[in-house]
């Protein structure tokens, strides 16, 4: 069971990279994504069996540990109204890294070191086709796996 849990976790540190990595845009409010994440994985857990969810909680606690670790630290001072300065960037993950990360941002907002902004080019697009790659993953996902969920009638075997 540990070897499974650690292999778990691994994977979600790791897909958040992947996914980070990706070129992808925020086209909705920080705020509102932060809601509607919380949202999705409270439902998720209460979707899943008993017997699985200590390993669900611990892969979503994988996934958002990078941004946690950091970006958490430098959005939790500007909430307060510290000034960060621009040595406080530093980040352990490479992908959070300026060349690293494929973020883009709406609105003329550029990515560190100008990484390209959403709206220019086919950016928008890319980010979409992007998104629903990754959520058509994910539901297959779910689809290979219906019975460690609650209301799939059927119990794991």
């Amino acid at each position: 069971m540990a070897g499974l849990v650690a292999a778990a976790a691994t994977a979600a540190v790791l897909s958040h990279g992947v996914l980070d990595g990706l070129k992808h845009g925020y086209p909705i409010d920080p705020a509102l994504d932060v809601v509607a994440g919380a949202v999705v994985a409270l439902v998720w857990c209460a979707a899943v069996q008993r017997r699985y969810l200590v390993l669900f909680l611990l892969v979503m606690a994988g996934s958002l540990a990078p941004d946690v670790i950091d970006l958490g630290p430098s959005l939790v001072r500007s909430a307060l109204g510290f000034q960060v300065t621009s040595g406080e960037r530093a980040h352990f993950f490479p992908w959070h890294w300026e060349d690293g990360s494929g973020s883009m941002y709406p609105g003329g907002i550029r990515a560190p070191e100008g990484k390209g902004i959403l709206d220019v080019g086919r950016n928008r697009e890319v980010s979409l086709v992007n998104h629903s790659i990754i959520a058509a993953l994910a539901l297959c996902g779910v689809a290979v796996n219906r019975r460690v969920f609650r209301f799939s009638g059927r119990r794991p075997g």
